[in-house]
C-alpha cells in the first residue's frame, strides 16, 4: 500500500482566500482518470529502476479528493 498526497498550491493569488479558492479548483478540475493517470506516471518514474510496472503491480487507485480542507477561517 502507498498513500501519497497531492497539495495544489497557488503562490499567485491576491489573498489567502483566493489562493484557497483557486486550489479548490484546481483539486476538482481534474478529472479522477487524470489522478490516476499521474499516479501511475509518476510511480513507474519513482520505481521504475528497481522493476516496477504499473499494469502488473497496482491492484487499484482510490482517489479522494478532499476540498474541506481548503476551507477559510480565522488563523488561531
Amino acid at each position: 500500500m502507498v498513500h501519497m498526497v497531492h497539495v495544489p498550491l497557488v503562490p499567485t493569488a491576491a489573498d489567502p482566500r483566493a489562493a484557497l479558492r483557486a486550489a479548490r479548483e484546481a483539486l476538482f478540475g481534474l478529472k479522477i482518470e487524470a489522478y490516476e493517470r499521474h499516479i501511475r506516471s509518476d510511480l513507474t518514474r519513482i520505481l521504475g529502476p528497481g522493476g516496477f510496472f504499473a499494469e502488473r503491480d497496482m491492484a487499484a487507485i482510490t482517489v479522494n479528493r478532499w476540498s474541506h480542507d481548503y476551507s477559510w477561517g480565522p488563523n488561531c
